[in-house]
């Protein structure tokens, strides 16, 4: 099935359907797809490291704040890639198969804990040469309140 379509009937049923994802129709493959898809599309670039950061962040996320991987993922403006009209949502049948499989592995990994967490437990990340050329040169004000607790690849990454 093309990445965008799986994509898009996931979320479907996700917005469709609230509470689903903790529901026995929504399983733990569904689940690893939605982290996967979000890695591939925020992390593309970056390291096989890079990908499984920004998996933990996801899982951190809902380890710490006791959400749902959808909940997390969807939130409105905390991962770009599935912002309305966002350039990287619009070419996902286009990552390459070697990105998605580094993204695969670094979801199992995250959402399984079978390596450790290399972002020592952080809940938010930025690539703050492009956050700075986007804004202008500025970064935005969570950055401040937060501890800067690494930098793998071109992300740093804060708790």
């Amino acid at each position: 099935m093309r990445a965008s379509l799986l994509a898009s009937s996931l979320l479907a049923c996700v917005l469709l359907f609230p509470g689903i994802e903790g529901s026995e129709e929504v399983k733990e493959a569904d689940v690893l797809t939605l982290i996967k898809l979000t890695v591939a599309m925020e992390a593309e670039g970056e390291p096989p490291m890079g990908k499984l950061a920004v998996a933990y962040v996801i899982m951190n996320r809902v380890r710490q704040w006791d959400k749902s991987v959808s909940d997390v993922i969807f939130k409105d403006y905390q991962f770009t890639c599935w912002e309305r009209g966002s350039p990287t949502k619009m070419r996902l049948d286009d990552i390459p198969e070697w990105v998605m499989d580094d993204a695969e592995y670094a979801a199992l990994s995250a959402f399984r804990q079978t390596q450790l967490d290399p972002t020592q437990g952080a809940t938010h990340y930025l690539n703050e040469n492009l956050t700075r050329q986007i804004r202008g040169g500025s970064l935005p004000n969570w950055v401040w309140s937060m501890e800067k607790v690494a930098v793998i690849g071109k992300h740093t990454f804060y708790k």
